[in-house]
């Protein structure tokens, strides 16, 4: 009797199992797509935090030019403002390289060169200067269109 039992109960719970797994495939497969309204709301957001970086970069940009135009001797003045300048474009450097490759191609001709000509112990300020206006062009043209894109 008591295998009876035991025979019983197995089948019931080997129901039941069954029972539950084909129920949670059913669910799997009614998963509904996002809308569209919350994919526009990332790409909003995206454009906002990749505009806010090329503000940064921008500003990085400015102070360089700056501390270039002010004189030779701020050799050390170069040098830290050009480190800051890569550590704002490496934040952004990857969401520009995913979405906008072409672009992102089009500015680091110009940005790397630029860094590695300001960090150097005497950088030649006049390359400098030409990259930086270089640069800053690019960037400024690329934040327009990410800005049109956006709207």
């Amino acid at each position: 009797m008591k295998s009876f039992f035991y025979f019983v109960l197995t089948i019931i719970v080997l129901v039941a199992v069954t029972l539950n797994t084909d129920e949670g495939q059913e669910n799997a497969n009614n998963v509904k797509p996002t809308d569209k309204g919350s994919s526009v709301q990332v790409t909003n957001t995206m454009s906002s935090s990749l505009t806010s970086g090329l503000d940064k970069v921008l500003v990085s940009l400015d102070e360089l030019q700056a501390v270039a135009e002010k004189s030779t001797d701020e050799t050390k003045q170069i040098q830290d403002v050009a480190k800051k300048l890569g550590e704002d474009w490496d934040q952004i450097e990857k969401q520009v390289e995913q979405n906008y490759p072409e672009d992102y191609e089009n500015i680091e001709k110009s940005l790397y060169p630029l860094l590695a000509e300001a960090k150097k112990e005497q950088p030649y300020l006049a390359n400098v200067k030409q990259l930086i206006e270089a640069t800053t062009k690019k960037v400024e043209a690329f934040k327009k269109s990410v800005g049109k894109t956006a709207s």
